[in-house]
């Protein structure tokens, strides 16, 4: 399911026009990425909890000559599904 896709079953579902259905899920994104940028965990019951987590810094291989290299410690967006969430997709 793609944005227009999704936005077109929350018109449906929740009885608005497709515009506005767009418009929500514009905010939602905004929303959680200011959250995210301000180290704020999203919990969302029965959906899941939008957080960032830290990937340590490491020394890697290149596969292909073998070298030696140094990967950076990175923060990347990570969502953890509720047991709500997991359960209905069961």
């Amino acid at each position: 399911m793609n944005k227009h896709e999704l936005a077109n079953a929350l018109s449906e579902k929740a009885s608005i026009d497709k515009e506005k259905a767009l418009e929500f899920i514009d905010a939602f994104i905004v929303t959680v990425k200011d959250g995210l940028k301000k180290g704020e965990k999203i919990n969302i019951s029965g959906l899941g909890t939008f957080m960032l987590t830290r990937r340590q810094a490491y020394t890697g291989k290149n596969p292909q000559t073998g070298e030696k290299l140094e990967v950076p410690e990175i923060i990347l967006p990570y969502f953890k599904p509720s047991d709500i969430l997991k359960e209905s997709v069961k």
